[in-house]
C-alpha cells in the first residue's frame, strides 16, 4: 500500500514538472521551468529553412514615401522577397538629424499588419507585414493551413520573412546594421524571440510586451491555458483527431521556448497577470529558460494590449533599449519589476 502511495505522489508531482493550473501562485510562475520539447531534427529544420531561403534573390527595393514622411522623420516603403519568392513590404523611418541610427524592427501581433511608426528618440524603425503582403488580411484559416507539416506550415515562411529583413538592413539609407534589435507584441513578440535565436549575436536587443505563444502544447501534449490561437488548434484537432499527432509535433517548431537557449540579446519581457491569450504561465516559462541578459516587467492588472500597461510598457521598453544602446547592459537588466493596479 505505501508503495502504491509513493507511486501515485511521484507521478502527481510529474504532472506538476510537465504544466501548472490557471491558479498557481506569482511564487510558483517565477520558477517555473519546464523542459523544451525539441524535435530532434530542429536545428537541421531551420538550417535548411535558412539556406533555402538564401538561395531567393531578395530583389530588395526601397522607395522614399513622401506622403508619409513628417518634419520629425523620413519615411520609406520597403519590399523585398522571401520563400517561395512572396513580396514582404514594410515601412522604414528614420529621425531626423545626422545619423546613421541604430533601428528596431518591429513585428505586429497576429491579424496586424506593416505600420508606419514615428521612430523613438535616436532610433529608427522597421515595421513589415510578416505574414507576406503588405496590408494583407489574415486567412481565417492561417494558424491550422498547413499545419500537419511544419515544411508547409505558414510559421515557417512568417519566420522566415522576419528574419531575411535584418540582413537587408545595410542597404537601407540613415540606419546602423550593426545596432539592430526586435521589438515585437503578442505574436510579434514570439517571431522576435524566434529570430532573436536565428540572429544570434547579430541582434543587440529584444523588446516585448505580451509575447506569445511561448508553446502550444504542454510536454505531455496537454494545450495550455490560453484563449486565441491555443483554441484554434485544440478545435482543429476535435475536428480532425487523427492528425493530432502531426499537429502537435508541427507546433514544436515554431514554439518561441524552444529557441531561448540560443538567444544572446539583452532582452526586456513585459507581461500581465490577468492575460488569458499569452497567459503568465507560457511567458513565464519562456523568460526563465532564457539564458541572456533579461529583465521582467509584471503588471498585475495587465490585460492582452489593453488598459495603461501598454503605454508604461512602450515607455519603459524605450529606456530599456537607449541602456542597453549606450552599453549599461548591466543596469538595463537583472531585475524583476512589479506593478500594481
Amino acid at each position: 500500500m505505501l508503495c502504491l502511495m509513493m507511486l501515485f505522489l511521484a507521478a502527481a508531482s510529474l504532472v506538476m514538472l510537465c504544466r501548472l493550473g490557471p491558479d498557481s501562485s506569482l511564487e510558483e510562475l517565477l520558477s517555473w521551468r519546464p523542459d523544451d520539447t525539441r524535435p530532434p531534427d530542429f536545428e537541421s529544420f531551420w538550417h535548411e529553412t535558412l539556406s533555402e531561403l538564401a538561395g531567393v534573390a531578395p530583389e530588395f527595393r526601397i522607395e522614399y514615401a513622401a506622403d508619409q514622411s513628417t518634419n520629425d522623420y523620413d519615411c520609406f516603403d520597403i519590399g523585398y522577397r522571401s520563400l517561395g519568392h512572396r513580396v514582404v513590404r514594410g515601412w522604414l523611418t528614420v529621425p531626423a538629424g545626422e545619423g546613421p541610427f541604430p533601428v528596431g524592427v518591429y513585428y505586429h501581433a497576429r491579424g496586424g499588419h506593416r505600420k508606419v511608426l514615428p521612430p523613438a528618440p535616436g532610433l529608427a524603425a522597421i515595421s513589415i507585414s510578416w505574414r507576406g503582403g503588405a496590408e494583407d488580411p489574415e486567412p481565417p484559416d492561417w494558424m491550422t493551413r498547413g499545419i500537419v507539416s511544419p515544411h508547409r506550415h505558414p510559421w515557417r515562411s512568417a519566420v522566415a520573412n522576419a528574419e531575411r529583413v535584418c540582413h537587408l538592413i545595410e542597404r537601407m539609407p540613415g540606419v546602423d546594421a550593426e545596432r539592430v534589435g526586435l521589438i515585437g507584441f503578442s505574436m510579434g513578440g514570439a517571431i522576435a524571440f524566434i529570430v532573436g535565436a536565428l540572429l544570434g549575436d547579430k541582434a543587440k536587443f529584444i523588446s516585448t510586451t505580451a509575447p506569445g505563444p511561448g508553446y502550444w502544447f504542454h510536454g505531455d501534449g496537454a494545450p495550455s491555458d490560453s484563449r486565441g490561437t491555443v483554441r484554434t488548434l485544440v478545435d482543429y484537432i476535435d475536428a480532425s483527431p487523427q492528425a493530432e499527432h502531426s499537429v502537435k509535433n508541427t507546433c514544436r517548431y515554431f514554439e518561441a521556448l524552444n529557441f531561448a537557449r540560443d538567444i544572446k540579446a539583452p532582452t526586456l519581457m513585459s507581461i500581465g497577470l490577468r492575460d488569458e491569450f499569452c497567459t503568465p504561465e507560457m511567458t513565464l516559462a519562456l523568460y526563465n529558460h532564457l539564458e541572456c541578459p533579461k529583465r521582467l516587467e509584471i503588471f498585475d492588472g495587465g490585460l492582452h494590449g489593453k488598459g495603461g500597461e501598454m503605454e508604461a510598457s512602450r515607455e519603459i521598453g524605450e529606456q530599456f533599449v537607449a541602456d542597453v544602446l549606450a552599453g549599461n547592459v548591466q543596469d538595463a537588466c537583472g531585475r524583476v519589476n512589479r506593478h500594481a493596479e
